[in-house]
């Protein structure tokens, strides 16, 4: 039973370091603030990522691209929401290394260091979460924002944390097979001590 539970932790916790180290590369919200701005004449689209935003506008018929990082130098003051996804980044990233981390404790067998390592980084990759989505709804609150595969990756990656520490932890305390605990066959017959056959009679039953 602790095999299994072994495994199914192992499993768990690698599947959501996966879909941490994939998120930042995926987007994670879309927005369209063409209306009010000017219908077909004046448009502005954005997709959110970990890193930075891609821009996409059009003016008058003519169409152009850039690319923002949350990091960057923003003339005049900074919009809302901002502060709070620049300090969310730090929190995902340090949660996300520890769940590689608690995956590679569980795979050499020290369960009880994957457990807390698993479990911090759950709380570190949930602090960042909420910071980061309350500063992209902050910065995005006047348009129609969608959010994406890289929120939902995050959330998914977190559930998994979770379930594998706690598998790890069970893994842990589970009783050993009964052949390791010395119950297993011939164990009676080995603990039994061997009666003495005093001048080489034969015993009856």
């Amino acid at each position: 039973m602790g095999e299994g539970l072994h495994v199914a932790g192992l499993v768990r916790l690698g599947l959501a370091a996966s879909f941490l180290v994939s998120a930042p590369f995926v987007p994670w919200a879309t927005y369209d603030a063409d209306e009010g701005f000017g219908g077909p004449h004046f448009g502005v689209e954005g997709v959110a990522y970990l890193w930075s935003m891609d821009l996409g506008y059009t003016v008058l018929g003519s169409a152009g691209a850039e690319r923002q990082g949350w990091y960057e130098d923003i003339e005049g003051d900074d919009p809302d929401g901002l502060a709070s996804i620049r300090a969310g980044i730090p929190f995902i990233l340090a949660g996300t290394a520890l769940a590689a981390a608690g995956f590679l404790l569980l795979a050499v067998r020290l369960p009880r260091a994957a457990v807390i390592v698993a479990l911090l980084g759950t709380v570190l990759c949930l602090v960042g979460l909420v910071l980061f989505a309350a500063g992209l709804s902050d910065l995005f609150r006047d348009v129609d924002v969608r959010w994406e595969i890289g929120l939902y990756l995050e959330v998914v990656a977190l559930a998994g944390l979770l379930m594998g520490g706690v598998l790890a932890l069970a893994s842990r305390e589970a009783p050993p097979p009964a052949s390791a605990a010395g119950l297993g066959p011939g164990a009676e017959s080995r603990g039994r001590p061997e009666r003495s056959n005093p001048g080489g009679r034969v015993a009856t039953p």
